[in-house]
């Protein structure tokens, strides 16, 4: 289990400020995050460990490690995206260092990460799709953010610490715009 997070939501519903805690850790862009909590309530079967049960005197096991999660929803949709991240976090290991957070909370993300092309709807003549465009990891600690883009599987990093806020100050952009890159091992 990863340690608790303290996060607070704040969300416009119906013309109307709510805030509270999220005990969850967990976000995503749609319903509402009381929706969400409620209809976490459909998976509480979930276990990170291979179930067996026995049916008429015969004795079955699940086939294989990971088979605790049937029944998790695998599609893009963002309630079973939330449903995914949230047992993922809640069973993965504990993790004691900044790399290993890091590496963990990679991981995590792209159990819900959207390729190109495979979240479609029809507008009008044209067709659009829905994609993960970058995904972004924040130590809130050490005040670092990770980040990577759809083109670019590497982990990039901005240390806030080294960054000159004061105003005024010229900053360089950020290329991001990276090649393909593969490291060959022969």
């Amino acid at each position: 289990m990863i340690a608790p997070v303290e996060v607070w939501v704040v969300e416009f519903i119906n013309g109307e400020v709510s805030i509270y805690e999220n005990l969850n850790g967990v976000l995503t862009n749609s319903a509402e995050l009381l929706w969400h909590l409620s209809n976490l309530r459909n998976y509480v079967n979930l276990s990170p460990y291979m179930k067996e049960t026995e049916i008429n005197g015969i004795t079955y096991k699940g086939i294989g490690f990971g088979s605790g999660y049937v029944g998790i929803p695998g599609d893009g949709s963002p309630p079973s995206r939330f449903v995914r991240i949230s047992f993922l976090r809640e069973f993965s290991d504990p993790v004691e260092t900044e790399e290993e957070g890091v590496m963990l909370t990679r991981h995590l993300l792209n159990t819900v990460d959207i390729p190109a092309g495979v979240s479609k709807r029809e507008e009008s003549s044209t067709e659009a799709f829905e994609s993960t465009q970058w995904v972004m990891i924040k130590d809130n600690k050490k005040l670092k953010l990770y980040f990577r883009t759809y083109d670019c599987a590497s982990l990039f990093v901005v240390d806030l610490n080294e960054v000159d806020f004061y105003y005024g100050t010229k900053h360089e952009s950020i290329d991001v715009d990276k090649p393909f890159s593969a490291i060959d091992v022969l």
